[in-house]
This record gives structure tokens, sequence and C-alpha cells, in this order.
């Protein structure tokens, strides 16, 4: 069983380190339990500064739109948005009753009635993305209640330098089977994310003056969590009082 999944290094002042501010294995949802099987997946170096993975990881409704034929539906933006904010995280959930599954779960069970579905992501800021993804048969079908999937899924954030970004991804969860057959199936769910981001990177690059941004409803958890960074850059950058 793997465990190894991270290593938390801080390069700044000694005295400024603060391991309070770490997330407990528990918050993220990572089990020592002899029947939670968790594993690294992947780290990309990513053409695109890291802010532009933060608002991609705390929108969750694009994954109905950008990942479509994998993993979302198109109840991931339009099922209302419950948050919850402290000082260390911020959490987004979505609970969505009898709604279609979501390819994978059609391709991995070989199901196609309603299911109720579970779908968020933690926030502990500046950089780590706890994500959280439960379905089961819905009420009516056969095998109501079956647990199909109980999965956590955690994204390592950090700049390497002003516009790009090391990326690291692992997943945990009880279903040792369906950890393993996330490896691949992945790849190329993270390759969409990865290309919006460069992308999006490049316009950025080709203007002298980044144009005003038009807000929608759905950009309220990313607004919710660039104003905590924004917030500790600049208790950062802040003099030291005299």
């Amino acid at each position: 069983m793997e465990r190894g999944l991270w290593a938390w290094i801080w390069p700044g002042d000694p005295a400024k380190a603060d391991e309070s501010l770490l997330p407990t294995e528990e918050e993220i949802g990572f089990s020592r339990s002899a029947d939670f099987h968790a594993k690294p997946f992947y780290h990309h170096h990513v053409n695109g500064r890291y802010q532009l993975l933060n608002d991609n990881l705390l929108d969750l409704t694009h994954l109905g739109y950008l990942h479509g034929g994998s993993i979302g539906t198109a109840d991931d933006a339009a099922t209302p948005e419950q948050r919850d904010q402290n000082a260390r995280r911020l959490r987004s959930r979505r609970i969505m009753k009898n709604t279609p599954p979501p390819p994978v779960t059609r391709e991995r069970f070989g199901i196609d009635c309603p299911v109720d579905r579970i779908s968020g992501m933690d926030f502990f800021y500046p950089g780590f993305h706890a994500g959280i993804g439960d379905s089961q048969v819905a009420e009516g079908y056969p095998d109501a209640g079956r647990q199909l999937n109980s999965s956590r899924v955690w994204h390592a954030v950090t700049p390497a330098t002003k516009t790009t970004t090391n990326y690291f991804f692992a997943m945990g969860s009880p279903d040792r089977e369906g950890v393993e057959f996330m490896v691949e199936y992945l790849k190329p769910v993270l390759a969409e994310d990865i290309f919006a981001t460069e992308q999006i990177e490049k316009i950025i690059s080709t203007v002298d003056d980044v144009p005003p941004e038009l807000m929608l409803r759905s950009d309220t958890t990313a607004v919710m969590g660039r104003r905590v960074l924004q917030a500790m850059m600049d208790a950062e950058a802040a003099p030291p009082a005299s």
C-alpha cells in the first residue's frame, strides 16, 4: 500500500514555517486503514501561472463542460453550490440527487440509471485541493443505495516561476481496482485542464494590460479563493511593524 504521497517543503525563513497550517490526514480524507488504497499519480510542469490552476479547481462547474465526456455531467454546473469557509480552507460541495451518471461511472459499473452524487473540493490555502467524489444508485432503481464510488483526489499546486507551475496529483479510495483504473483514465482529463491553463497563459502573455474580468455567479468560489490569497500576499509584503 502506497503511503508516501507528499513532501511538505518550506523554502522560506524557518522562523515563519508553521506546521499547524498544514491540513491533517483526516481533513483531506486520507486514511491509514488497510482497506484504503492511496497512490500518487502524476507530476506535471505546467506553462501557466499557478493561480490559473487554482481557479480551475475552485470552479467545478467546468466538469460539465471541459470533462463532459469523462468525469462530469451538466448537473455539475446546474446544481447549486454549498460553501463553507474558515481561516485555513474554503469548502465547496454539490449534492446531486437522481442525476445522470458521468461517463466514467457508466463505463466502470455498466449502469445507465440515475445516481446520487456528491462532488466537491476543499481548498487549503495557498495551493492544496482535496476533492471528494461519492456516488450510489438512486432510489427507485435496482440495487438502490449501492455504493458505486467513494474517492478522494489531491491536487498540490506549487508555483515554479511567475508563469509556470508544478502540479502534483494523487488519489485514494477503498476501491483498489478503481484507483488503478483511474491512473490511465484520468491522464487525458488532466491534460484538458493543463491545455486550458496554458492557452489562457498564452493569451495573457500577448496583451500589455490584462482586460477587466467578467465575473459570473459560477466564479464565486474562485473569487473567494483569490481574495484569501491576495490577503496572504499583502500581509507577506507588508513592512514589519516598528
